[in-house]
């Protein structure tokens, strides 16, 4: 296989993961837009199909659960509980927020980071 195709894998690990969750010591969830699967980091790596039966060295899974390992900022919420999640239907918008009055569309990091979805300049008041 073409190393083109493993920087397809980690490419799609910073567009397509949504969240790695923290389940054990050395065990992660990670979850992309259309399924979740646990990382061993220890040894065993993931089960996903593409790891399974194209026999890579490294999924986009294990790229995403290898970056939410390291203090560099990542694309995706990193937690150890999913379920605590901030929710983009209530809540405080974070201080960092620099949501642009300009690009409505686009929520900024921070915001994005937390949970919310949508620009504050979006939103409307009810």
């Amino acid at each position: 296989m073409s190393a083109t195709k493993y920087d397809d894998r980690a490419e799609r690990a910073l567009t397509d993961v949504v969240a790695v969750e923290n389940i054990a010591p050395g065990m992660v969830r990670v979850v992309t837009w259309s399924d979740a699967y646990p990382v061993d980091a220890r040894d065993a790596g993931c089960n996903c199909p593409d790891k399974e039966y194209r026999d890579v060295p490294v999924c986009k899974h294990e790229y995403a659960a290898l970056l939410a390992d390291t203090d560099k900022p990542a694309p995706f919420v990193v937690s150890d509980d999913l379920q605590r999640r901030p929710v983009t239907d209530g809540g405080d918008r974070p201080e960092e927020c620099d949501c642009s009055p300009t690009e409505t569309d686009l929520s900024c990091w921070p915001c994005r980071k937390a949970g919310f979805d949508t620009n504050r300049y979006e939103e409307k008041e009810v």
